[in-house]
């Protein structure tokens, strides 16, 4: 059945399907659409492999025969993915369509079989690739099979033989009408084994095989001798337009306008794939069923329905958070999280703060620490919506300092500030207390006594979030000459005073103890804030600091990862390991403090995009946001998601090493944020607030709700020369920046790595080397 070509011609014993016409105007408007937006590579629909099954049970509520089904189907899932990412890999301009199906109506019609006759499926197949190219169209079928044991090879072959020939016969007929030539392939995958393991199995005495098979180790190479002569492309032929017009008849999608088709598309699978991850709809390893997913307790779950994202499920971890004692106090009501972006830090510390509100006690507050003021907004929006009564108060210690360092009485002023601190949420935002160009170190001193004075309060409720940098400040070892642009700490930074408060727990009936105390952080972007600063010398002895206090600290882990699993997770794993490589002697004692950086699920969403501009071009870089703001923007409009917004982190990294270029990062920075602007404005770009969603450092970022980021990343050297450790230490600094900012997004994200250096400098091939494995190159640029 292989490589068969076929003169397709209209016959009176194969009457044209009802309805071509109108499919194939459907099926050449989308084409024509997608190929306007000079995408390079296969057009793959869906826009992701389609999610065939998401286990998010409860396992002890699943008999085992059950439990073996889910895991069944999860495996078949992951091998259609295996198919789906390696076709999405070939660099040909080929067409890709997975799960193709036909009704039982369009069999009958084509093939006059009246077995197949009625409502419903007559089939459906894996995959369907069109290959377009100047003299014929070539069609492939591919049939995925995952066999449980060496015996079932044979069998799953055969019944996979059975249904390509069954799409083959399909397609025929449907093709028949056209006068063309049509070369037709027919495969099956075992994408989950590899030729020699495979081959040891029941197939070893099967003599002939009727179609060729595709092993994990050559789906690639094997399907790229079929695409080698579809490099361009070209005017859509009536049979392509015919197999996507039916395609998105499937979808409901016919007569719709063909770029709102794909808007559409990106748009519906940016909101799934989203929604999916803030459920926790996870369908995980047979190994972690460890840290597989329990019911929302009843007590939480109108909450985390009305207020939380409608979560359901919680993992064990999380679960041990909210666990309460019969007074509603919080068994772990001292407690240190630890735990990667999207692990769900800020989700349980919200959890934690409505269920107080529940029950806490009249005289009782609750007090907030949050590094940034988006992540106080965001809060703040929310307890809106839980009880609009509940009295609030925000306040800003460094925009405070900043604005009243002239004042006669700052103290006596900012004293009063903290005793009026009545309202039932405080918020204290950027508390840290560093000596600033703007303010004494006698003064910091005095007033960061008087800050860590109010904490000590048993009304308190503390909660502090995402607290890597404060961590890293109180490391910080203050030269001898200390001058006013030193990056100087108090006597006693606020991190080891909360620390310390930390490991008087089972003393709470201390009145300057607070009721709870919660931190959160990634000790990960505490360990590369190291290497974030031109201090560098300050720094030195860091990593042993935090590793010895942090070992003296029971630490709650969260090693989930609300990213998709693809295109984002992935990545995250190779740069943290590539960031632990550089570590050296260090890495062991890294480990052990580090949270884990697990998956545990497989929703796959988007391939991340990878944008190389190996020029001064500056117009090019502003048409890759462009195109990208658009996109995000169009397709959120066409699914109508609201409130999620594209981030766009930016950074210059030479200034880490450089002093005379401390100031040309902020400057190109706000280069990128006017160019940014001027999109936004000029496009009209209706989910872009540059207040709120453009970070011009990632480190300042907030991680939550952004389903899409857009990354640029400069690593040009500009004629400047580094030593072998200053190199070194750039690398690291870039990968923990990168690290941050795809971290930021939780299912689309694209990168633009600028070099205007001559030739691509090394720090440029470092980085782009371990995005390589994971992301889509855009070639055009």
């Amino acid at each position: 059945m292989d490589d068969q070509e076929i003169s397709v011609k209209p016959t009176s014993t194969l009457p044209p399907i009802t309805g071509m016409d109108r499919r194939i105007l459907a099926g050449r408007k989308f084409l024509d659409s997608y190929l306007s937006t000079n995408e390079s590579g296969p057009l793959v629909l869906p826009a992701v492999p389609t999610q065939k099954h998401v286990d998010h049970y409860n396992e002890d509520d699943l008999k085992v025969n059950r439990r073996k089904e889910y895991d069944a189907k999860r495996i078949d899932n992951e091998a259609e993915c295996a198919v789906y990412r390696a076709l999405e890999n070939l660099k040909q301009k080929i067409i890709v369509i997975h799960s193709f199906s036909y009704s039982k109506d369009q069999w009958d019609m084509l093939l006059n079989n009246s077995e197949e006759k009625g409502m419903g499926k007559a089939g459906e197949h894996d995959f369907i690739v069109i290959v377009p190219n100047s003299v014929n169209c070539t069609l492939i079928c591919i049939e995925v099979k995952r066999p449980k044991s060496e015996k079932k090879f044979r069998s799953l072959y055969k019944e996979a033989t059975h249904q390509a020939n069954k799409c083959g016969q399909f397609l025929k007929a449907l093709l028949a009408p056209f006068s063309a030539k049509l070369t037709f392939n027919e495969f099956c995958a075992f994408p989950l084994t590899c030729r020699d393991d495979g081959m040891k199995s029941d197939l070893k005495e099967h003599n002939k095989f009727d179609i060729p098979i595709l092993w994990k180790d050559d789906i690639g190479p094997s399907l790229s001798k079929y695409t080698t002569n579809s490099n361009v492309w070209r005017t859509t032929s009536d049979i392509e337009a015919l197999i996507v017009g039916l395609w998105l008849e499937n979808q409901g999608k016919r007569d719709m306008e063909g770029v709102n088709v794909i808007w559409d598309l990106i748009g519906k699978t940016i909101k799934q794939t989203n929604d999916q991850l803030k459920s926790q709809e996870l369908y995980l390893k047979s190994e972690n069923r460890s840290c597989n997913l329990k019911k929302v307790p009843k007590e939480y779950r109108a909450m985390f329905q009305n207020h939380l994202h409608g979560i359901e499920y919680l993992t064990q971890e999380q679960l041990n958070l909210l666990c309460q004692d019969n007074d509603n106090s919080f068994k772990q009501s001292y407690v240190l999280v630890n735990g990667c972006a999207g692990s769900g830090k800020t989700l349980i510390m919200y959890a934690r703060i409505l269920r107080l509100l529940h029950c806490m006690k009249d005289d009782e507050q609750i007090l907030l620490l949050l590094p940034w003021w988006d992540a106080a907004d965001v809060f703040m929006k929310m307890i809106e919506k839980f009880d609009q009564d509940i009295s609030m108060k925000k306040m800003d210690l460094v925009g405070y300092l900043r604005k009243s360092k002239d004042q006669p009485d700052i103290i006596g002023s900012f004293t009063k500030q903290m005793r009026e601190c009545t309202e039932k949420i405080v918020i204290f935002v950027r508390p840290n207390f560093i000596l600033r160009d703007f303010i004494s170190q006698d003064l910091l001193n005095t007033m960061h006594s008087i800050f860590l004075a109010t904490l000590k309060n048993r009304k308190w409720h503390i909660f502090c979030d995402d607290f890597h940098s404060s961590f890293a400040h109180s490391m910080l070892q203050a030269p001898d000459n200390l001058d006013a642009s030193a990056d100087a700490c108090t006597k006693e930074p606020l991190a080891d005073f909360l620390l310390n408060l930390l490991s008087k727990n089972g003393h709470k009936d201390n009145d300057c103890l607070p009721q709870s105390l919660w931190i959160s952080c990634d000790l990960m972007q505490t360990v590369q804030f190291s290497f974030w600063t031109r201090a560098y010398d300050q720094y030195q002895g860091t990593i042993d600091k935090i590793y010895g206090l942090f070992k003296k600290q029971q630490i709650c882990r969260l090693s989930g990862n609300l990213r998709n699993a693809h295109g984002i997770a992935l990545i995250l794993s190779d740069l943290k390991e590539k960031f632990l490589e550089l570590c050296g002697d260090n890495r062991k004692k890294i480990m052990e403090i580090l949270p884990s950086q697990g998956s545990y699920h497989f929703i796959q969403g988007f391939t991340t995009k990878l944008y190389c501009v190996l020029e001064n071009n500056m117009d090019k870089v502003k048409s890759i946001v462009t195109n990208e703001l658009n996109l995000i923007d169009r397709s959120y409009q066409a699914a109508e998601i609201s409130n999620m917004i594209a981030i766009i982190p930016v950074y210059h990294h030479f200034s880490v090493v450089n002093e005379k270029m401390s100031g040309a990062r902020g400057d190109w920075s706000m280069d990128i944020q006017k160019m940014v602007e001027h999109i936004a404005c000029g496009d009209k770009i209706r989910t872009f607030d540059k207040n709120l969603h453009f970070a011009d450092y990632v480190k300042y970022a907030n991680s939550m709700e952004f389903p899409c980021a857009v990354i640029v990343v400069d690593l040009s050297c500009s004629g400047v020369e580094l030593s072998a450790q200053d190199m070194n230490r750039s690398l690291m600094n870039i990968l923990s920046h990168v690290y941050v900012g795809i971290s930021r997004a939780k299912v689309y994200c694209s990168i633009i790595l600028i070099c205007s250096d001559d030739e691509p400098n090394e720090l440029y091939k470092e980085v782009h080397q371990v995005l390589l494995p994971h992301v889509k190159i855009i070639e055009d640029y």
